[in-house]
């Protein structure tokens, strides 16, 4: 089988089940040896600036030499690109490699009732785990396809969650309301595990606050836990309870970018936190001026 067969036997799985949820993809995961629980990782939900959020926390984690892992969508040139190591995509042969892995699974389960139809998304998440884990990546930063609750990527258990924004997306599958959207991407949020949101609504915000206080998940807000002072051109400052960052560069143009860059610092140093690692003043600046997101606006040269 070639890359191109592989890719149209992943495409003709149904892109949504009728019957939502995370049972199929935990069988297949289960059948795949469960790669999640061998895994360091960061889940990232939101409405906008996923990417840009990921990209910039994978620069930052960079600095400090690790190996990061990201599971994104759309790609922009080749399908690999949604699961990438050091931003590299996955070679055509070890995509093919894993399909061929996971064909005959998802055959066994669709003899069974309880997990037949089994998606194109949860496919590809559970062959980005496999992947991930034989690899032994230091950390995978896993990016929510749809929703959060019942998103194939939920089956996860992160060492911290991020919601960038919120808006009305969606509406036909999460809901006609920022309260009910919201509750959806909420979904992401695990017990005892931190949680870092970007500049959502209030309507939106209430209803993250209390998901978070029900699962007890440290929630750290922005404007409120770590706050950003837009400067000209592309700075900007950042300020936290630790930490005091002036005349931060990103290489991201926009000034939407700013909110998703101070996310992406405040994961960072949970991350660095948690995992009981030095995360340098020196490295997040850095990480920020080599931040690189193919078709989103961003800063060749001066």
């Amino acid at each position: 089988m070639n890359i191109d067969q592989e890719l149209e036997w992943i495409h003709s799985r149904l892109k949504f089940n009728i019957r939502p949820g995370l049972t199929r993809v935990e069988a297949l995961l289960k059948l795949l040896g469960n790669p999640e629980r061998d895994l360091s990782m960061l889940h990232i939900a939101g409405t906008n600036g996923k990417g840009s959020t990921v990209a910039f926390t994978r620069s930052i984690l960079r600095q400090l030499g690790l190996t990061v892992a990201t599971f994104t969508s759309p790609f922009i040139e080749s399908f690999g690109e949604r699961m990438a190591i050091n931003e590299r995509p996955i070679p055509d042969e070890k995509l093919i490699f894993y399909v061929e892995q996971v064909k005959p699974l998802v055959e066994q389960l669709d003899a069974d009732e309880r997990f037949a139809g089994i998606t194109e998304f949860e496919i590809i998440t559970a062959v980005a785990l496999r992947y991930f884990a034989d690899e032994k990546v230091d950390v995978a930063l896993i990016e929510v396809g749809l929703g959060g609750l019942l998103d194939s990527t939920n089956v996860i258990q992160p060492v911290a969650s991020a919601i960038t924004t919120i808006g009305l997306d969606h509406m036909d599958i999460l809901g006609s309301t920022l309260e009910e959207i919201a509750a959806q991407k909420a979904g992401i949020i695990k017990p005892h595990t931190p949680l870092v949101s970007g500049r959502i609504s209030a309507e939106a915000l209430k209803v993250i606050q209390q998901t978070a206080e029900k699962k007890q998940a440290k929630h750290y807000q922005f404007g409120v836990d770590y706050q950003v002072e837009v400067l000209e051109d592309e700075y900007f400052n950042y300020r936290d309870d630790h930490f005091e960052l002036t005349y931060l560069e990103k290489s991201l143009l926009g000034v939407h970018q700013v909110d998703n860059a101070a996310l992406a610092i405040k994961l960072s140093l949970i991350y660095a936190e948690k995992m009981k690692l030095s995360l340098s003043e020196n490295a997040i600046r850095k990480g920020l001026q080599a931040t690189f997101w193919p078709a989103r606006m961003e800063q060749i040269s001066h």
